[in-house]
């Protein structure tokens, strides 16, 4: 009966250890040389392990370099945005004849039409402006109130350079608001564009506001 079995050829032995092919009774099967396997499979674990290790390395230092050259452009971007926005909110001044309160408000309207209407003509405003009301900010009774209050020096308005008339159920007016103070005893007449950050919900880095000249604020 003995010699009536067969040693298993490679292929078979390879497939009896891997469990995908079963020998017959009469194939003998060498054992799974283990200790053989570890002697050489641990350095080529271990040169995987290197490898494997070496490639997520390289693409780690590949993502932050990324990161890296992203937030550099994130950064260019904001930094000239928002000296764009500095040059938008420049501070306009005018002096006027010393006047009582309404005429320096209708003077201040003026000037602030006439501002917009140049913007428009340099293309930094978009949409044509047909006017502009100037109202006391905030808008509350007591600091509309002030405005005939003599011993008030300086007031503070909102403008907004109207370009299109909202009629029907929700009357209102669009347009370009702008900041204004008025010195009421020399006549004196400030006002700069403000720029709204876009989104009620909007988060912006601190450094990347455009804020305010002080003779607006």
């Amino acid at each position: 009966m003995d010699s009536e079995r067969r040693r298993a050829g490679p292929f078979e032995t390879l497939g009896a250890w891997l469990r995908i092919w079963t020998p017959g009774r009469d194939v003998d099967v060498p054992p799974v040389p283990w200790r053989r396997l570890l002697l050489v499979g641990a350095p080529a674990v271990a040169l995987a392990v290197a490898g494997a290790w070496l490639a997520l390395d390289d693409a780690s230092e590949s993502r932050r370099q990324r990161d890296a050259a992203a937030e550099r452009d994130r950064a260019g971007r904001a930094a000239a945005e928002r000296e764009r926005l500095l040059a938008d909110q420049a501070l306009r001044t005018e002096r006027v004849p010393a006047a009582a309160k309404p005429e320096l408000v209708t003077a201040l309207e003026r000037g602030v039409l006439a501002d917009a209407r140049r913007r428009v003509r340099d293309g930094t405003l978009e949409r044509p402006v047909q006017r502009v009301e100037c109202a006391p900010f905030p808008r509350t009774a007591p600091r509309q109130a002030a405005e005939l209050d003599p011993s008030r020096r300086t007031g503070r308005y909102h403008c907004l350079a109207v370009t299109r008339d909202i009629v029907g159920t929700g009357e209102g007016v669009i347009g370009y608001p702008f900041f204004a103070r008025i010195h009421y005893r020399d006549g004196r007449l400030a006002w700069c564009k403000i720029n709204p950050i876009p989104g009620e919900q909007a988060v912006t880095d601190p450094r990347d506001i455009a804020r305010l000249p002080a003779g607006c604020t």
